[in-house]
Formats: C-alpha cells, structure tokens, sequence
C-alpha cells in the first residue's frame, strides 16, 4: 500500500536511525531518522509519535514490547493529517545526553510517508520466491516491525515480505524479501519500507526470525531472536 508524503523529505539523510549520539561530545544537538507511528494530536497542539527502540529486537506472544509516545509540532502539507497508527519516517533532532521519555518535546525537519507500509504474507511455498537484486543499508527489527532503508526504484516496483508457511511449524520463521523492478531504467533513490510480522511473531513457538533477502550489498541471510 503506497502511502502519500505529507512533507518534504529531501532533507533526510539516511546516517542515523536510533535515539543513541554517534561521538564523544556531551553537549549539542544532533540529527536521526527513526521509523513511528502517528499517535493523533494533544489538547495543546502537539503531534504524538510511537517510537519502538530498534535495540529492543522484534517482541512475539505476549512480549509487546516497550515503547515511547514523544511529542513535536508538525504541520501536514495540504492539511493532509494521516490516520491514527499510521507508520511514517521522520527526522527528529535531539539533545545529547537526553533522556528519552513520554512526553518528551522534540523538534523535527522533516515527516514523510514510507515507499511501502504492509503486512508479512504467508504463503505455501515450493520454493523460495524470485527477486530482484535490492541494496540493503539497513534492518531494523523494532517491536512487530521489521523497518528497511534501501536504494530502490519506487516507481514501476513492489517490495513484499513474504513467511513460508511450513517454517511455522519450527522455532524459525523463514521469511522472504521479494522485490519487484518492472523498469529496465529504474532510478535507485532513497526507499523506507516497514512490515507488520504480528501474524509471525504471535505464535509462541517462534523464537527466531530468519530473512533471506537478494542483496547487491553485503549478506543475504540474516537471523533476528524474537523475546516472547
């Protein structure tokens, strides 16, 4: 499902993606890109985002995982307000040696809609599902999502996450990143991507999640523990 931009992501640079500072300073402010959820608005103004620490892995059964509602005033292009629950990027700017909290007020400059927001299929398979080469620059299992930032062609593509329905019976679920490129002159730009894996990682049985992606870059199988 193609969820449409509300603002202006050009000036999002993908260097940073969690709430940690990457030098030895102790004070100042710093830039990162973080995946959320739209949480609605306050009585005062502010917008809500769910943020789910990436450091705390992918959370199954009745694990739900922790997470942080921060607050920043933010206005939507066009007045186009996305729905409650909506998953988006954004670029948030933090204070070293700030604590993270609810009700933390952050600046941000910049919130956009993902190239691709949707659900893990699960699928009989006879054999693992053909896929364009995708290059891969980061895996973020944060919670029930597992959030991707890549260089791919967003038009005239598809990006699906798809569970082979007889891992199921194991520990391991075993997942596919199937990406799909119709266009022979694809331009490779900045691509932000998130799946829902609660119908994988509900199943109390499951204590590993294992991709096999077509990477161009780096490995192309990758195993995430699931805490249930």
């Amino acid at each position: 499902m193609k969820i449409t931009k509300f603002l202006s992501i050009c000036a999002i640079l993908a260097s940073a993606f969690t709430f940690s500072a990457c030098n030895s300073e102790t004070s100042g402010t710093y830039q990162t890109i973080i995946f959320v959820n739209y949480g609605g608005t306050t009585a005062d103004g502010f917008c809500q985002y769910v943020y789910s620490d990436p450091t705390g892995g992918f959370s199954g059964g009745s694990n739900t995982g922790s997470t942080i509602t921060f607050l920043s005033k933010t206005i939507f292009s066009e007045g186009k307000t996305p729905a409650i629950g909506t998953r988006l990027i954004g670029q948030f700017t933090i204070t070293l040696g700030e604590e993270l909290k609810n009700g933390t007020i952050l600046d941000n400059s910049g919130i956009a809609g993902l190239s691709k927001f949707g659900n893990v299929d699960i699928e009989t398979l006879d054999a693992a599902p053909q896929s364009n080469p995708i290059y891969i620059q980061s895996l973020l299992p944060s919670g029930k999502y597992l959030d991707i930032v890549a260089l791919a062609a967003s038009q005239n593509s598809d990006l699906r996450l798809v569970c082979d329905q007889s891992s199921l019976n194991s520990d391991t679920a075993v997942l596919y990143l199937v990406y799909e490129c119709n266009a022979l002159d694809a331009v490779e730009t900045q691509y932000f991507a998130s799946f829902d894996l609660s119908s994988v990682l509900n199943l109390t049985n499951i204590k590993n999640i294992k991709l096999v992606a077509n990477s161009s870059n780096g490995s192309s199988e990758y195993t995430f523990p699931v805490k249930q």
